[in-house]
């Protein structure tokens, strides 16, 4: 009801911190009350992490990653920062409240979060937004949790480099900022990586589901090598420019690749049916997934799409990134299509800074 003002807002950048690379991006508004073709690219890049620094979400070589993340301090001019945490670390899920004078919805959620997480409530940090679905009887949540070392060992690092962060929040939130037009629509974002690949579900502009897989661009390197007997160089190339496209004319490429691959779609198949009936018995809001967006460092493979597509039988494509950031009438980003897919996290972060205010 009474937004931040707009000059005394932090301007924070997106950070996004995974096993392989630092992405981040910083945004300007050329103009105070316009439309989202107000906004700008003021910074961009990305930061390669070497093997072993950061695994699973988790950060091996906190002195490593220090000393990439004050190279990377430089390059973006200022130090507020938004940043996203691992999705593989974090839990999601639902809970109602009755309405109730007292009622205090943190403590609340701390009551029973044993319950629902893996760890202690000691041990856990959590935060929670509320649904469009509550009424004035019943206040349905969201909760998002995350063991409070990974959070408190991230942000040390990231002060000791020279930043200063201003929130942290799961990758799948952030994606779902830059990619899901507000049309109340339920989306299935696939986040197709280097060592993993993410799957979520939101509906009405909230994350209501995720899990993260143990597949990504990685295991169809090593398949490609093993098959064809090349080195990792050749194997990406061949990933890249061939894909899985020529599948029913014998060639050896898409055959090395489909069997990684058609491991990858019956997961998400699982979690795809997953939310047509067990989520949906749990809340009777719950709609049917509309379409798929594919995203990631890997979203781009040839032929991937349509076999997905052809699988699970909706609707696949690879999304605008910058849809909810600006037209391209009035401004073109600088980062080729292909390779935005890789910054869409880092987008929904940065566009969080002016989430708010006027």
């Amino acid at each position: 009801m009474f937004p931040v003002p707009r000059f005394t807002a932090l301007r924070g950048g997106g950070l996004e911190v995974s096993d392989h690379s630092v992405k981040h991006l910083v945004l300007k508004k050329v103009h105070s009350y316009s439309s989202t073709s107000s906004f700008r690219l003021a910074s961009f890049g990305s930061e390669r992490i070497p093997e072993g620094v950061v695994s699973g979400g988790e950060i091996h070589n906190p002195e490593a990653l220090r000393a990439i993340l004050m190279r990377v301090r430089e390059k973006m001019g200022q130090p507020f920062v938004h940043v996203s945490l691992p999705e593989q670390k974090g839990y999601v899920f639902q809970v109602s409240f009755p309405v109730s004078e007292d009622l205090s919805l943190r403590d609340a959620i701390t009551f029973l979060l044993e319950e629902r997480v893996p760890l202690s409530a000691s041990d856990t940090t959590f935060d929670y937004e509320i649904m469009p679905e509550s009424s004035s009887r019943e206040i349905k949540v969201t909760v998002t949790a995350f063991p409070r070392k990974l959070v408190e060992l991230q942000h040390d690092i990231l002060r000791e480099a020279g930043f200063r962060p201003l929130s942290f929040e799961m990758e799948s939130q952030a994606a779902a900022r830059a990619l899901v037009p507000p049309d109340g629509k339920t989306r299935m974002i696939v986040d197709f990586g280097d060592t993993r690949t993410s799957v979520s579900v939101v509906g009405g502009g909230i994350v209501r589901f995720t899990t993260s897989l143990d597949i990504g661009g990685v295991s169809l390197q090593s398949a490609l090598q093993k098959a064809l007997g090349v080195d990792a160089e050749e194997a990406d190339r061949l990933k890249n420019e061939q894909g899985i496209l020529a599948l029913n004319q014998g060639n050896p490429v898409a055959e090395a690749l489909i069997s990684t691959l058609s491991a990858l779609r019956d997961e998400i198949g699982r979690r795809f049916a997953y939310w047509h009936t067990h989520a949906t018995e749990e809340n009777r809001e719950a709609s049917t997934i509309e379409e798929i967006l594919l995203i990631g460092g890997n979203a781009n493979l040839r032929g991937f799409s349509d076999y997905l597509e052809q699988s699970l039988r909706v609707p696949v494509r690879q999304p605008n990134v910058w849809g909810n950031l600006c037209t391209f009438d009035s401004y073109v980003p600088p980062i080729e299509r292909t390779e935005s897919f890789r910054y869409a996290t880092v987008v929904g972060l940065a566009l969080r800074a002016f989430s708010g205010t006027l």
